[in-house]
C-alpha cells in the first residue's frame, strides 16, 4: 500500500462534503487501507454522488481463476441500493449467451454496515 500524501488542512471540504445535502452522520467515512468484511481492502476513492461514494478496492479472497483481484465498491448511505441490488440480480439472470452480456458488470457481493446514524450498503462489482 503506498504511503498517503499529506493530510488536508482541517476545515477544507472535498468531494461529497461540498454537496448542500451532505451530512457526515449518514456517510461511511471510508479510508484508504481499510479492510471491509475481512475481504476488501480500500485503495482509492474514484467517485461520489449525493448518496454514495465509489472506491477501488483489492479483493483479498478473489476467485479460483484470479486469487486476488481489483473491484469497485459502491458505499451508499440509504436504502436505494436495496432496489439497485434487486435490479442487479435480475440482470445477472439474463441469458449469458446474449451478445451484450459481457459488457455489463454485475454485483459480485453486497454487505451492510453501520455509519454513525445510518445503515450503509456496499455493492461490490468486478472490473
Amino acid at each position: 500500500m503506498p504511503s498517503p500524501g499529506p493530510p488536508l488542512p482541517p476545515g477544507i471540504l472535498v468531494d461529497e462534503e461540498i454537496s448542500p445535502v451532505y451530512d457526515s452522520r449518514y456517510f461511511y467515512a471510508a479510508k484508504a487501507g481499510e479492510l471491509l468484511a475481512d475481504r476488501y481492502q480500500i485503495l482509492v476513492k474514484v467517485g461520489w454522488g449525493v448518496s454514495s461514494t465509489v472506491w477501488l478496492a483489492r479483493d483479498l479472497q478473489g476467485h479460483d481463476e484470479e486469487p486476488e483481484s481489483v473491484v469497485t465498491l459502491k458505499i451508499a448511505n440509504h436504502n436505494a441500493t436495496s432496489r439497485e441490488r434487486e435490479i442487479e440480480e435480475h440482470i445477472s439472470m439474463a441469458d449469458p449467451s446474449h451478445r451484450g452480456r459481457s459488457l455489463i458488470r454485475t454485483v459480485l457481493d453486497s454487505l451492510k454496515s453501520k455509519a454513525q446514524k445510518a445503515l450503509i450498503h456496499v455493492l461490490c462489482i468486478h472490473l
